[in-house]
C-alpha cells in the first residue's frame, strides 16, 4: 500500500498493518511496504520556506509577472520575454510546470507532455474516524493522508482526465467528481464513509508518456534546461531535482545524480525509462 521510498522501508503483512491501523480493512492485502520515517510536507510551507532561503542568496523574485515567450538568437535561448519586458540570461530554466509545453512551443520545442485533471477531497470527521499515516494504495487507486491535527483526511485518487486547460481549471472541485475517490478509500478506511466533504480542490499534472520527468538541455538548442513533466511526483524529488540542474550549470557536485535517463529527447530515441521493478500500478 504506501510505497517503499525511505532508506528504511519494510515489507510488513497484513497482520502488522492491521496493528498500525487498526481501523483499516485489510482482507484483501497480502504485504504492505511500510516507512517508518515516511511522512508528507505542507506545499505551502515548503514553498515559501525555499524562497526565503533563495532570496537570502540574492535570488530577485517576481510574482504575477507572465512570461509570454523564450527569446531565442539562432539555435539558442537567450532570455525571456514577459509583460514587463525582456529579460537576458546565459542560461533559462524552463520550469513552469503545465504551461511548460506552451512556452517551448515558442522556440520551436515540442515537449510531450499531456495535462491531466486532478481532484482532491478534504473530509472532516472525529480525530479517531480518519487515516493515521500517509498511505498510497495500488488496491483502490487511492492516497491518503491525515490533517488539522487528525480531525481531517486528505483523498485524491491515481488518475484523472487527459487534456486539462490549466488556465480554465476551476480551483474547487464539486462533490459529485470527489464522491467515487472517498468511496474508494473508504473501502480501506471505512470511518471515512461517514465522514463529511469540508472541501474540495484541483489541480493539473503534467505527465509524460513514461511517468518521469524531463530533466536536462535539449539537443540543438543551447542556453535552455527543460524541468517539466513530473507527473505528478515533483513535490517529493524537488531538492534533487534543484541540485542536479545546478550542477548542469555550475558543475556537478560530488555524488551527484546522472540526469542522463531524464534526457527530454528520450522519446524520440525510443528510449523511455523503464524501471527494472516497477510500481504495479504503473
Amino acid at each position: 500500500m504506501q510505497r517503499a521510498l525511505g532508506a528504511r522501508a519494510e515489507a510488513i503483512d497484513a497482520a502488522a498493518l492491521k496493528e498500525l491501523a487498526p481501523g483499516f480493512q485489510v482482507d484483501d492485502i497480502s504485504c504492505a511496504g511500510w516507512e517508518p520515517d515516511g511522512g508528507y510536507g505542507d506545499g505551502a510551507v515548503v514553498a515559501g520556506d525555499l524562497l526565503a532561503a533563495a532570496r537570502e542568496r540574492g535570488v530577485r523574485y517576481r510574482p504575477n509577472t507572465v512570461v509570454r515567450s523564450l527569446l531565442t538568437e539562432r539555435d539558442r535561448v537567450t532570455g525571456i520575454s514577459t509583460g514587463g519586458g525582456e529579460e537576458h540570461a546565459g542560461t533559462v530554466i524552463l520550469a513552469a510546470g503545465v504551461w511548460s509545453p506552451a512556452l517551448a512551443q515558442t522556440a520551436g520545442v515540442f515537449l510531450p507532455i499531456e495535462n491531466e485533471l486532478h481532484h482532491v477531497a478534504v473530509l472532516a470527521h472525529p480525530p479517531w474516524a480518519g487515516a493515521p499515516f500517509a498511505c498510497i494504495d495500488s488496491v483502490t487507486q487511492t492516497y491518503f493522508r491525515p490533517e488539522a491535527g487528525g480531525a481531517r483526511t486528505l483523498v485524491g485518487s491515481f488518475v484523472g482526465p487527459r487534456g486539462a486547460d490549466p488556465d480554465r481549471v476551476p480551483e474547487t472541485a464539486a462533490a459529485e467528481n470527489l464522491v467515487p475517490q472517498v468511496r474508494a478509500a473508504s473501502h480501506r478506511v471505512p470511518a471515512l464513509a461517514e465522514a463529511g466533504i469540508a472541501r474540495g480542490v484541483t489541480g493539473v499534472y503534467d505527465m509524460t508518456p513514461d511517468a518521469r520527468p524531463l530533466l536536462g538541455p535539449l539537443p540543438g538548442l543551447d542556453g535552455l534546461i527543460v524541468a517539466a513533466g513530473f507527473s505528478g511526483m515533483g513535490f517529493k524529488i524537488s531538492p534533487a531535482v534543484g541540485e542536479s540542474l545546478a550542477g548542469l550549470i555550475a558543475g556537478p557536485p560530488p555524488g551527484s545524480v546522472d540526469l542522463a535517463p531524464f534526457r527530454p529527447n528520450r522519446f524520440d530515441e525510443g528510449s523511455p525509462i523503464e524501471p527494472p521493478h516497477p510500481y504495479s500500478d504503473d
